[in-house]
């Protein structure tokens, strides 16, 4: 696993809660809460996944698993096409009211960040607690932890399973509830996990968060010659910068730039 918060936490395994591996349905089951109509929902299997249908999905839908986790618990999904921005990962939900719960921890891809949020209007506004920056392509598979202190922890694993902790952050959530997720319309997601899991154990080791130049990595190069010169390296020299200078918390974490 590698490390690139302020402290390495240690990876919740959780077992595939959901593989979606079977027939098409109009819903995702029984083992989820989930608005419908007519027995109809949003978020429904198809083709062996977790499918947000645009037409009946116009602004998101949220869907939640069954069971009531404990005080410290985690959830994950994997990114199954490329409409991976504004999909999210629900912790200790509580207060279900029309098919969602009311006050939740948000874990959401905004593209180029993993954005940690708290929402008490069921998610009708959110407020930033942190943002870690990260990049993920099909294939990839983001996991969320959330402790009984209400510190929430992230990770991305890529299809070669190689784990990258994220980071971690503290919000005001320290009871237990509901995990789920948020599609937004055309996204698909397979391997749902949900669990309860250990409080984590952190190493203080220099864990700095980390900005990629390369070929497809967040800071690409591009070919911008003669109009101008794109630097990407300057670029990732610069958001490291902006990076640490943000907050008490991200200048103590640090920031590496690699090449």
């Amino acid at each position: 696993v590698l490390g690139t918060g302020g402290t390495t936490a240690t990876f919740p395994i959780l077992a595939v809660s959901d593989t979606f591996n079977r027939a098409n349905a109009n819903t995702l089951g029984t083992n989820w809460q989930q608005t419908s109509l007519f027995g109809i929902a949003s978020i429904r299997v198809n083709s062996n996944q977790a499918s947000c249908l645009a037409s009946l999905c116009a602004l998101g839908a949220n869907a939640h698993w069954s069971a009531n986790l404990s005080a410290t618990q985690a959830a994950a999904f994997t990114f199954a096409n490329t409409t991976l921005i504004g999909n999210a990962l629900y912790l200790k939900g509580t207060t279900l009211t029309a098919g969602t719960y009311v006050n939740a921890i948000r874990v959401r891809y905004s593209g180029s960040q993993v954005v940690v949020e708290t929402t008490h209007n069921a998610g009708i506004s959110a407020t930033l607690v942190q943002a870690f920056p990260a990049r993920f392509v099909v294939g990839d598979r983001l996991t969320a932890m959330a402790d009984a202190s209400g510190n929430v922890y992230v990770w991305k694993t890529t299809a070669a399973s190689v784990t990258t902790f994220l980071g971690q952050t503290s919000t005001s959530f320290i009871g237990t509830g509901r995990a789920g997720m948020r599609l937004m319309p055309g996204a698909r997601v397979d391997d749902f996990r949900a669990g309860n899991t250990t409080a984590p154990v952190t190493s203080g080791e220099y864990n700095p968060a980390v900005f990629e130049v390369g070929p497809g990595k967040p800071y690409a190069p591009a070919e911008t010659l003669p109009v101008t010169a794109d630097h990407a390296i300057q670029r990732a020299l610069d958001a490291a910068a902006s990076y640490v200078s943000t907050s008490n918390a991200n200048s103590n974490q640090g920031a590496l730039v690699i090449v």
